[in-house]
């Protein structure tokens, strides 16, 4: 009767135990981050749309949008910011990063471990059902890309799906005589209007064959920063 007991309990604990508890995430498995209270994608390292989640979709105004589709206009919130910058200032922007797509809150991938541990990656298996925050839905709803009202730039400015691409490049970012570094302004996209006084970030991005070692943010001719790696984003309040 003894035995039978063991058995027995030994059966419910197997039963009982997680399953989460197989998963042992690392902090390289994140696809996603908090930050500003906000959920963001990681979307310049190409393992965040693996295993399927390009394929992957959710409604917005009704209707369905592709994961990456909606990870790359997230960029575009005011309240977004790199996930290395969060990283290394983990206490001013609330930094966590999660393994699924949306901080726990899927779409999952086609991969196991994102539907059996979809939560944060920095503190081993128990993070594995530690939901974080969505995507700012409200937000996305009113941008034009998504048939919304063209209202919800809370930054109050009105963004015309149009990015300045090339304009200001000053070479091809090739390496012969007057062939500088390759530069497009991603933020503030083109035709942005702001309310005065307003605050906002500034994104570039510059390549050339022969590397680029840094950039730097001018106005009115004058040099204000300088980053000397990428990504090159200046704040309000750097």
């Amino acid at each position: 009767m003894k035995i039978k007991h063991l058995l027995l309990l030994t059966l419910l604990f197997l039963l009982s135990f997680p399953t989460y508890a197989q998963f042992n995430p690392r902090p390289n498995w994140k696809d996603s981050y908090k930050a500003n209270g906000l959920c963001f994608c990681i979307t310049d390292i190409g393992s965040a749309f693996d295993h399927g989640i390009t394929k992957k979709t959710v409604k917005i105004n009704g209707k369905d949008f592709g994961v990456k589709e909606v990870c790359l206009a997230l960029r575009k919130h005011p309240k977004w910011v790199d996930f290395r910058i969060a990283e290394k200032n983990k206490d001013k922007y609330g930094y966590i990063p999660y393994n699924d797509i949306q901080c726990g809150n899927g779409p999952a991938n086609d991969a196991p471990d994102e539907a059996g541990c979809p939560g944060r990656v920095d503190i081993g298996s128990n993070g594995c059902n530690i939901i974080g925050p969505g995507w700012d839905f409200d937000w996305l709803s009113k941008q034009s890309q998504f048939q919304g009202n063209g209202n919800g730039d809370t930054d109050g400015g009105s963004d015309n799906d149009a990015d300045l691409g090339e304009k200001d490049q000053r070479g091809t970012g090739g390496s012969g005589t007057g062939e500088g570094p390759k530069s497009t302004l991603i933020f503030p996209t083109k035709n942005k209007r702001f309310v005065a006084p307003a605050t906002f970030r500034v994104e570039a991005d510059a390549t050339d064959i022969d590397g680029v070692k840094s950039a730097k943010l001018s106005i009115n001719g004058k040099v204000i920063s300088t980053k000397m790696q990428k990504p090159f984003v200046w704040y309000p309040n750097d």
